[in-house]
């Protein structure tokens, strides 16, 4: 719902609601010696809302914001991660999420804009539920299947960013901003020395870091021909790209000859999977309008984007998957992408056809 009031405040609340059923009746090794089947039924409930006043002021514009987050997997788990016989109802979770940003002209043609705010994600639902069933637990286990986690919590990031506008003329402008992002609680998975047997987890344990910056150069449709040349400089680093990462740390580690467990994982910051360093990316595009010259070529609009990407990073391995350097310390070589698109518009009476064509990686 948007309601405007007076000139300056435009007030905007929102809702949502998400009920999902997440079932799941799998035996993925009937020939294993250990039950390796995964039998659940869940019911999550997820509920949104949001409200958002917007004031402008003489130019001034400002953005206040709240939005809260409820959610309840509906699932069962271990209440003591040290003891596999011991199980509880998870209890339900909520965040609350505050969003501000403004932006004001510092000349006629400079604008300053700033933006802050926390956001929640949920983790994969199956992270919740996956091999969790009480009566199989046991045997489970000792496959080294994944156990789910049904208090796991919602990922945390707080982002905020800071920029300006300079527009040089009617149809070209200067963009640049910078941004920061830290993101808590990522999912990630750990070992627990428990009853009646060790198993791995999912858990809120791993943590990163974006930081970057984007500079754009725009030129808006004139004399039948726009562009957009954007350079992004970005910085990722953390401990963990993914939940799956640490398993294979873990399998890697050493077994302990007397007490028979691993190594914890260390937390070291690496930089993650993607973090590209470089991106390029230049868009430009003709657009010829009804009344062109050229009959054939009338209403016809061609558009390029070549884009630049810096390799993304990878841990190095020899053939038997064994690292051979820390994690993610190479780089894969640079590559270039160019999509295009062609399109025409034909008046067939009172009606209009419209031909197109995309051609990707050209």
């Amino acid at each position: 719902i948007v309601h405007s009031i007076g000139k300056v405040h435009e007030l905007k609340v929102g809702a949502g609601l998400i009920h999902m059923v997440w079932a799941d009746y799998l035996n993925a090794l009937p020939q294993a010696p250990y039950t390796y089947y995964d039998i659940f039924r869940n019911t999550p409930l997820q509920v949104a809302t949001y409200f958002q006043d917007r004031i402008d002021w003489r130019g001034m514009i400002l953005r206040l914001g709240l939005r809260f987050d409820y959610f309840d997997s509906k699932a069962r788990g271990i209440v003591n991660p040290y003891d596999t016989t011991q199980w509880v109802s998870a209890a339900p979770s909520h965040r609350f999420s505050p969003r501000l940003g403004f932006s004001f002209p510092l000349t006629q043609r400079i604008k300053f804009h700033f933006n802050y705010g926390h956001f929640h994600q949920i983790p994969p639902i199956l992270y919740f539920y996956s091999y969790s069933n009480p009566a199989t637990v046991s045997r489970v286990v000792r496959s080294g299947a994944i156990l789910g986690n049904p208090e796991l919590q919602a990922k945390k990031t707080i982002q905020y960013e800071f920029g300006f506008e300079n527009q040089f003329n009617d149809i070209t402008s200067f963009d640049l901003t910078v941004y920061f992002k830290d993101i808590y609680d990522l999912e990630t998975v750990r070992e627990f020395i428990a009853l009646p047997t060790n198993y791995l987890q999912y858990q809120n344990a791993d943590y990163g870091n974006v930081r970057g910056m984007e500079l754009s150069l725009n030129r808006r449709l004139a004399n039948y021909w726009f562009g957009r040349l954007t350079y992004t400089l970005q910085l990722a680093k953390g401990t963990g790209s993914e939940a799956l990462e640490a398993v294979f740390d873990y399998y890697q580690a050493q077994v302990d000859p007397v007490t028979g467990t691993r190594p914890p994982v260390p937390a070291i910051d690496f930089w993650l999977d993607f973090d590209e360093r470089h991106v390029v990316i230049a868009d430009f595009g003709l657009q010829l309008p009804k009344e062109f010259n050229i009959s054939p070529l009338r209403d016809v609009i061609v558009s390029a984007v070549t884009s630049y990407h810096s390799g993304q990073p990878y841990t190095p391995t020899n053939l038997k998957g064994e690292k051979t350097g820390p994690t993610n310390s190479a780089r894969k070589p640079a590559y270039m992408n160019t999509d295009l698109m062609l399109s025409k518009n034909v008046p067939i009476g009172p009606l209009g056809l419209a031909l197109y064509c995309s051609i990707y990686n050209l």
